[in-house]
C-alpha cells in the first residue's frame, strides 16, 4: 500500500485497501501510506486512504504530519484540494512539526507561494 501510494497509483491503492491492507501500517521511519501519497500529489490516493480511515494527524519519527508534507513536497495545481482534504478528515492546520513550525510557516520559508495561499484559504493563522 505504502508502495502503490508512492508511485500515486489510486487504482492499485484501491485494489489493496479492498483486499484489507493495513492503511496505518508504518515504515522504518514512522510514515504511513498517506505520508507517501502526499509526498506524491496524489489526491486520488489520499482521499482513498482516508475514506478507508487513515489518521491525518499522524506523525512520522521526525515529527512531521502528512499536512506539513503537503508543503514540502507539492507545489502543483491541486495544493489547495489537497489541504483542503486532509483538513476534512482531521489535520490540524495549527500542528507543530519537531522544529516547532505549523504548516503555514514551512510554507512561507519554503517559498511555496501555492501552499500559502491554500493554507490561509483553508484557514491557517497568520499570526
Amino acid at each position: 500500500l505504502m508502495w502503490a501510494s508512492r508511485l500515486s497509483n489510486s487504482t492499485h491503492a484501491n485494489i489493496l485497501l479492498l483486499r484489507g491492507a493495513k492503511v496505518e501500517a508504518r515504515d522504518s521511519s514512522g510514515r504511513t501510506a498517506l505520508h507517501y501519497a502526499v509526498e506524491g500529489g496524489s489526491l486520488g490516493c489520499i482521499k482513498a486512504l482516508l475514506e478507508a480511515g487513515a489518521d491525518a494527524q499522524t506523525a512520522d519519527n521526525d515529527g512531521i504530519f502528512p499536512i506539513h508534507s503537503v508543503v514540502y513536497f507539492i507545489n502543483n495545481c491541486e495544493v489547495g484540494d489537497i489541504i483542503s482534504c486532509l483538513c476534512a478528515h482531521g489535520a490540524d492546520l495549527e500542528t507543530r512539526d519537531n522544529t516547532g513550525f505549523t504548516p503555514l510557516y514551512r510554507a512561507v520559508d519554503l517559498g511555496s507561494h501555492v501552499s500559502v495561499e491554500a493554507l490561509i484559504r483553508c484557514g491557517a493563522n497568520m499570526n
